[in-house]
């Protein structure tokens, strides 16, 4: 069943690109075979050379990675939702705040009913949301969305699981050369995320803020908590595409992402995930033929290794004759009843010759002189 289960799990990516939407720059890679082959950056106003890179490679999966100052993250305790229960959370924070948040994304699952989801809510410019809506609707198939928090965190934690959960608290801190980021976990959820492009970033009041924040309202200990650091270098190196499928929500009405693509790229997948299905079936079925097959065959093999060694020996010599002689099915004592018929002779002998050509039979009887 594992195995099984297996096959319709979430694939990584051998070939995609990788689009980072920051606050005021695009960050544009291409990565083949877990290395990255192609990367640059773009201010917003060079957005026409990300989308001729990404129209130029048309048929290759995106990766689109949010980074916000207004990116407010946290995970969602499960219990017996459904996927509408998130949809009208997302609408909800949306009526509350207002003209405070206009992007929410959530993480998409088999079932809502227990564990946990992931959440965002942000609030993105104009000139950002334009771009984010614009890399959608080029075509590309969109692998995932994913806010920059969760992207960092579950790449670490694939690179390194046992790590995970092995702290009550755990801290990262990213430090790029355009922003920084702190991140907080309690409990493998996240509770804490602020974002700096503050040149004057002082990471370790930073982090001293956060470690106040959690003591205070978890009640964890010092020894308790992990602090991890990363610099760009750090980011390159998550080179595996994202495991995590988010779904996106705006209130803007004129975000309007194009369904038909979407619906016939859905279409595609299920199609492709039903053939897939009924190969593995169909294999299946044959795997259990072949296997009745080789059972029939080994009890044949005992039934003639039961055989006397000498009988064994004759079946050639009997099938070669039966396959030389046609005749088989004449009936002798009738033919001969035919032949006598009337004769009133006393019968010592007869012969019978038979022409193999033509299958014509000749007696020569021999009577009784007395």
């Amino acid at each position: 069943m594992g195995k099984l289960t297996h096959l319709f799990k979430r694939k990584t990516l051998d070939e995609f690109l990788r689009v980072f939407i920051s606050d005021s720059t695009i960050f544009l890679m291409h990565i083949l075979n877990n290395k990255i082959i192609y990367k640059n950056n773009f201010d917003f106003m060079g957005k026409m050379q990300v989308y001729n890179q990404i129209n130029s490679r048309a048929r290759l999966p995106l990766e689109i990675i949010i980074s916000n100052k207004t990116i407010s993250c946290r995970s969602i305790i499960l219990d017996n939702l459904c996927k509408n229960d998130i949809e009208t959370l997302a609408k909800n924070i949306f009526f509350e705040k207002r003209n405070g948040v206009n992007f929410a994304l959530y993480e998409k699952k088999l079932t809502y009913r227990n564990g946990i989801a992931l959440f965002c809510d942000m609030k993105l410019s104009p000139v950002l949301s334009t771009i984010l809506h614009e890399i959608i609707n080029i075509g590309n198939p969109v692998n995932t969305i994913i806010a920059s928090p969760f992207w960092v965190v579950t790449n670490y934690f694939r690179e390194h699981p046992s790590e995970k959960r092995k702290f009550k608290a755990q801290i990262f801190v990213v430090t790029t050369s355009i922003w920084q980021e702190v991140i907080a976990l309690h409990d493998d959820k996240h509770v804490f995320y602020k974002k700096s492009t503050d040149n004057n970033f002082d990471e370790t009041n930073e982090v001293n803020d956060v470690i106040k924040y959690i003591k205070q309202i978890f009640n964890v200990n010092l020894d308790d908590i992990a602090i991890y650091s990363f610099d760009e270098e750090t980011l390159d190196t998550f080179t595996t595409s994202s495991d995590i499928t988010m779904q996106i929500i705006s209130s803007l009405d004129d975000f309007v992402i194009d369904r038909e693509q979407q619906l016939f790229r859905r279409a595609l997948n299920s199609i492709c995930l039903l053939i897939m299905s009924l190969c593995f079936i169909k294999t299946l079925i044959d795997i259990g033929h072949i296997t009745k097959y080789k059972q029939e065959i080994t009890k044949m093999n005992d039934a003639l290794n039961a055989f006397d060694s000498q009988i064994l020996d004759d079946i050639d010599i009997w099938s070669n004759l039966s396959s030389q002689t046609s005749f088989s099915h004449i009936n002798f004592r009738t033919k001969f009843a035919e032949k006598m018929r009337g004769i009133d002779k006393k019968l010592q002998n007869v012969s019978i010759e038979v022409n193999q050509k033509n299958e014509q039979i000749t007696f020569q009887p021999v009577y009784d002189e007395k």
